[in-house]
């Protein structure tokens, strides 16, 4: 269960009972990367594109991190890297300066001031450059979702928006590696060249399958990944899915009532 500091919430929230702290608190203190969880995409598991992007999962904030790609010999790739979101973590995209070599291995490492230098995964590149976008609908429904959380400290309540992935596929990314960009749109605008308001990996969340989450996870030293919607009216969002080479699939449009409130309940209580 994340500390009672940590706690955030996306768009509402309501913290009751927490104990004030021994000490001051400060977001510095916290994710020494020798003990962070980090998920590298492309994997090892199968050969990478020429032209792939490397996508890092975090499990925690990516704030003050630095990523590098290396060769073999330990040669450092030109690589430029890029923030995304992800629902209560962080991720990161590295974009390599020049297309990677066939049959070569690749890994890639992760540093921070005053911390040891550590490598977080490794893969290896096919003979193929990927030209092919994602083909199905990136995102079937979406809903407005009011979680209650019940802790030994007392409860918490979020109001986030929750959009189910669809059918979409690729030829070389699985559907947990795609990237999905989200816009903010009035109703008949096609998704536009500008920069999407939200750029997204997905989730996997229990047996519901893959999930974006909108808003600003439980961890108060993230940033919102998506701004708070007003009112109570129709919210229409359109998504698009990118794979690991940057290939972008056909918009999906999804219309989500605000005034529908999805109301869930969890108790971390009952958390091993």
């Amino acid at each position: 269960m994340p500390s009672p500091l940590r706690v955030a919430a996306p768009f509402a929230v309501i913290l009751l009972l927490f104990p004030t702290p021994s000490h001051a608190f400060s977001c510095d203190d916290l994710d020494q990367i020798a003990s962070m969880d980090f998920t590298v995409l492309p994997g090892s598991d199968r050969p990478a594109p020429l032209n792939t992007k490397i996508r890092i999962q975090v499990g925690g904030h990516a704030k003050g991190l630095h990523f590098t790609l290396h060769d073999k010999s330990g040669t450092e790739i030109p690589s430029k890297q890029q923030f995304i979101a992800r629902w209560g973590d962080s991720g990161v995209e590295l974009t390599p300066a020049q297309p990677l070599v066939a049959g070569a291995s690749y890994e890639v490492k992760v540093s921070a001031a005053d911390q040891d230098t550590r490598s977080i995964g490794k893969f290896h590149v096919g003979k193929e450059t990927d030209t092919a976008p994602p083909a199905g609908t990136a995102i079937r429904e979406g809903k407005s979702v009011r979680v209650r959380i019940h802790t030994d400290g007392g409860m918490v309540q979020i109001l986030h928006l929750r959009l189910a992935v669809g059918n979409v596929k690729d030829d070389h990314t699985p559907a947990a590696g795609l990237l999905f960009r989200v816009w903010e749109l009035p109703d008949g605008m096609p998704a536009p060249d500008q920069p999407a308001k939200a750029w997204l990996l997905p989730e996997s969340h229990d047996k519901k399958g893959l999930m974006l989450f909108l808003g600003q996870g439980y961890d108060l030293c993230q940033d919102a990944n998506y701004p708070q919607p007003k009112g109570k009216g129709t919210l229409r969002l359109v998504v698009r899915a990118e794979d690991e080479a940057g290939n972008a699939g056909e918009p999906s449009e999804v219309v989500i009532d605000l005034a529908k409130v999805v109301k869930e309940s969890e108790d971390w209580n009952a958390m091993p």
